[in-house]
């Protein structure tokens, strides 16, 4: 079990690396094959490193896609977007002298 968490840590690290991400069907065909891996053929501690590498590899494509889909459409870039927000606290310290000192 610790080679697993520690292959997949070293996964999640590696695929950080990329210089592009691999499609999303990629990816999800990926995560479904190491999943029969595991089930199927994992029996020796290779196997399970070799998974938890995958696995961690995985994990991480498939999170860097969903915070893609997170960004602002290409059809609003450029345009005046108003945003509203309400202020709860003011800053303490040196940073509240500065901005006392710009109003």
């Amino acid at each position: 079990m610790r080679g697993f968490l520690v292959a997949s840590i070293v996964g999640l690290a590696l695929s950080a690396l990329l210089p592009q991400l691999p499609g999303l069907a990629l990816t999800l065909a990926l995560l479904v094959a190491v999943t029969l891996v595991l089930f199927l053929w994992a029996k020796s501690s290779l196997w399970i490193i070799l998974v938890g590498l995958t696995f961690g590899v995985s994990w991480h494509l498939i999170w860097a896609h969903s915070q893609l889909d997170k960004r602002l459409p290409s059809v609003l870039e450029g345009e005046l977007i108003v945003v509203e927000g309400l202020l709860s606290a003011y800053p303490h310290g040196a940073i509240a002298a500065r901005v006392s000192r710009l109003i």
